[in-house]
């Protein structure tokens, strides 16, 4: 099984990463495809609302950076993780804006996400 992770909080060494690092590292030991990404060390200035996802102009995200690059590798993977902390009763603003930008995996005219067929498992703690 390929998985990727994320890591959300702003806090590298927080709880937040040693929780989802936890998770991986046992998914790793039972043999299953690991990559894990942080957050905070990843320029995401969040969408720009462009539309261009929304309306096939591009396939994928119009911002062409690295959190584009990360999207077209979460299509292929089996699972995905996405830890953050709480703040305010919400995710982090990193969490947030990450969330904003995958804007491009929903189908307003489905009302469907092409990320409907990944094993998703929602627990808060």
């Amino acid at each position: 099984m390929k998985i990727v992770a994320f890591i959300g909080s702003p806090r590298e060494n927080g709880n937040t990463a040693k929780l989802v690092n936890t998770i991986c590292k046992e998914a790793e030991s039972n043999g299953h495809e690991i990559e894990i990404y942080n957050l905070s060390a990843i320029s995401n200035n969040g969408c720009i609302a462009c539309n261009a996802c929304q309306l096939n102009m591009v396939r994928g995200c119009a911002i062409d950076d690295i959190i584009s690059r990360i999207f077209s590798k979460m299509q292929i993977v089996d699972l995905i993780i996405l830890g953050t902390p709480i703040y305010f009763e919400q995710v982090s603003g990193l969490t947030k804006n990450f969330i904003d930008r995958m804007r491009m995996f929903l189908d307003y005219n489905t009302k469907t996400s092409m990320l409907a067929e990944k094993y998703s498992k929602y627990h808060s703690w």
